[in-house]
């Protein structure tokens, strides 16, 4: 067989996610930022069926691979900051001020 195993999980693909050369230059200059301690968020848009669930998941493996803690969530139109720092506490699972 020639070229990448089409049955090997998108994780374990070498060549990573093709024809995403911005995004990825953008990803890793991201990636590099966090690792220097300076914090930031990675915001995502786009319409439907454009590759981008497929996208950011290997991102989020990408930087867990590199030690960063990397939630991944969906924001809804029309929520606000604490629905969203909740989605973001849930996948990340970290503690709430205060305990859980």
């Amino acid at each position: 067989m020639k070229g990448p195993n089409p049955f090997a999980l998108w994780e374990e693909s070498p060549e990573g996610i093709s024809g995403r050369k911005d995004e990825s230059r953008i990803f890793n200059g991201f990636v590099n930022s966090v690792l220097s301690k300076q914090g930031g968020v990675l915001i995502v848009s786009g319409g439907p069926g454009e590759g981008k669930s497929m996208m950011l998941r290997h991102f989020k493996s990408a930087a867990e691979k590199a030690g960063l803690l990397a939630p991944l969530v969906c924001a809804e139109r029309g929520e606000g900051g604490p629905e969203i720092a909740g989605k973001i506490d849930q996948d990340a699972m970290l503690p709430r001020a205060g305990g859980w």
